[in-house]
């Protein structure tokens, strides 16, 4: 970003898709200025995901995207990623908020 770019600007949220190996995620990082990537699990293990997820986080953190992880907070503090995004009802939500609050970023 240069200092001529305009702070309130339209920014790119990025939803990975199932089945899409980490090299082709990190490759849309080029197509454009990308504020954030939201990683589902999209059916893998814990594993599996954290495994993926542990590889996309630090480049895409590298090339200032913002990672948020989507559904587990656990896997999220693991990869060291900047937030969670969760499907939950209001009472969930403020309580996922309240846990977390200046640790990571939760969308909902």
């Amino acid at each position: 970003m240069n200092d001529l770019t305009p702070p309130n600007r339209c920014r790119i949220v990025l939803i990975a898709p199932p089945l899409v190996p980490a090299e082709h995620i990190c490759a849309a990082f080029e197509g454009g200025d990308i504020a954030s990537l939201i990683l589902p699990d999209n059916g893998m293990d814990d594993a599996s995901f954290q495994a993926l997820a542990e590889r996309i986080v630090p480049i895409a953190q590298g090339a200032g995207i913002a990672v948020i992880i989507a559904g587990d907070s656990r896997i999220a503090g693991r990869v060291q990623a900047d937030g969670i995004h969760v499907e939950a009802k209001p009472r969930e939500l403020a309580e996922t908020i309240e846990r977390l609050a200046g640790k990571m970023m939760v969308g909902a």
